[in-house]
């Protein structure tokens, strides 16, 4: 009798099966249309709001972008006199360094100076862009409008500061910063011989020399 229930039950499902009274299975055909015919119904219905979202987020993006500014955790301050000086790019492997075959390259503790095999093609200018006297000195200064130099601002809003100097800025980070050792804006990095100087550039004192000459 259980057996006849069995087979009898089994005779069913099929039966069902084939004349697609249920499927085995979890589907999604129906709720899959349905669900992007009212997405469709959504956007062409509110397609005005929905522009004018965008374009607000739009916006609302390209002002945090603009006013995005260096994030230093010891900021530089305005020179007070000319200076130069030589940092130390010299650097100190933290641990061994081996080939693809586990042979020794270079030991921890090897020291080397990155100057020895770089030829830096630009020079490096450290400026404050919330200082108007050195973005002023920037605009009169050979770097302007150069490709021979990459500035670097130490304080200032992206888009003001990019505004002013027409021309493309980058952000000093903690990392050049220290490696540098650039305490002063602003300073210009260039590379002599196999070292690296840095010029401390007093703005006062440069104006002085330049009403003398006149």
């Amino acid at each position: 009798m259980v057996a006849k229930k069995i087979i009898i039950s089994s005779l069913l499902i099929t039966s069902l099966a084939a004349h697609n009274i249920f499927t085995i299975g979890k589907t999604y055909d129906f709720f899959e249309e349905d669900f992007l015919v009212a997405v469709k119904e959504h956007i062409v219905v509110n397609e005005d709001a929905i522009k004018d979202r965008f374009g607000d987020m739009k916006d609302e993006a390209q002002i945090r972008i603009d006013k995005l500014s260096p994030a230093l955790s010891k900021r530089p301050t305005p020179a007070t006199k000319d200076n130069h000086f030589y940092p130390d790019t010299s650097y100190i492997n933290p641990k061994d360094i081996k080939d693809h075959n586990g042979k020794l390259l270079y030991p921890a503790g090897y020291k080397f100076d990155p100057m020895d095999y770089i030829n830096l093609t630009y020079d490096i200018i450290f400026i404050n862009g919330n200082r108007e006297e050195e973005l002023e000195w920037f605009i009169q200064s050979e770097y302007a409008g150069n490709a021979s130099g990459r500035v670097l601002i130490t304080e200032g809003e992206y888009a003001k500061v990019i505004k002013k100097l027409n021309q493309n800025i980058f952000f000093a980070t903690d990392q050049i910063i220290n490696r540098l050792n650039i305490r002063k804006t602003p300073s210009v990095v260039a590379q002599v011989g196999n070292r690296l100087k840095v010029d401390e550039i007093y703005i006062k004192a440069k104006i002085q020399r330049e009403l003398q000459d006149d």
